[in-house]
């Protein structure tokens, strides 16, 4: 397959995982490369072969900066993703890239190169540093978001399709340009993340919630 008919797939791995997302109430925003593409001009960059970018934003404030607590979120998320996720679709933990899950299809192979699955889908963390903050749990860290620049959510259109984004896109790309200069190779993956107990419903039906925190 060329980089077209890759992006092709990809997008139409998008539309899936984002239908999921959906379905779990999981409140979710396109981001990094894909989101700068979208504001640009609505397509992918031209140097764009990283996978599809989606934030999932988690709307309780942790009083933790445990990594512990962080890797278990992540599984919890992941947890439920799994449980709606289609064959012959697969998922991941992407710890060295920060507190990432890659969704992926196996059949159309792994880029040796950027240690990611040719069509793939990236979520990352964002959650709250304050009620004022967001920080995108990535490599390298950025300056904490506002959460002005966040909610309430905004739509976007990207490869003729249309994405939830954050509201002010520009100021939020301006505050996660770190991650977005710095999408490199994945590695140190830990491949077999199993259940974490008793699965718990991720409280995130509000789509424009108020910060509620959580100890």
């Amino acid at each position: 397959m060329d980089s077209n008919q890759y992006n092709v797939a990809k997008a139409e791995l998008a539309q899936k995982v984002t239908h999921l997302l959906d379905q779990l109430n999981i409140i979710w925003t396109i981001n990094g490369k894909t989101l700068a593409g979208a504001d640009k001009d609505g397509h992918t960059l031209p140097d764009d072969h990283s996978p599809f970018d989606i934030a999932v934003y988690h709307p309780v404030l942790l009083h933790s900066h445990i990594r512990d607590d962080k890797v278990k979120l992540l599984k919890l998320y992941m947890n439920h993703i799994n449980d709606l996720l289609p064959d012959p679709l697969e998922s991941r933990i992407l710890l060295s890239n920060g507190y990432c899950i890659e969704i992926f299809n196996p059949h159309h192979g792994f880029d040796n190169h950027n240690s990611f699955y040719h069509v793939s889908i990236k979520i990352t963390l964002l959650l709250h540093e304050s009620a004022d903050t967001l920080q995108l749990q990535s490599i390298p860290y950025n300056n904490p978001i506002p959460t002005k620049y966040y909610l309430p959510l905004s739509l976007i259109e990207y490869e003729g399709c249309i994405y939830q984004s954050p509201g002010n896109t520009k100021e939020y790309l301006n505050s996660t340009k770190n991650y977005i200069n710095d999408i490199n190779g994945i590695k140190n993956v830990d491949k077999n993340v199993g259940n974490i107990g008793k699965k718990v419903k991720i409280n995130v039906l509000n789509r424009n919630p108020s910060v509620s925190s959580s100890n």
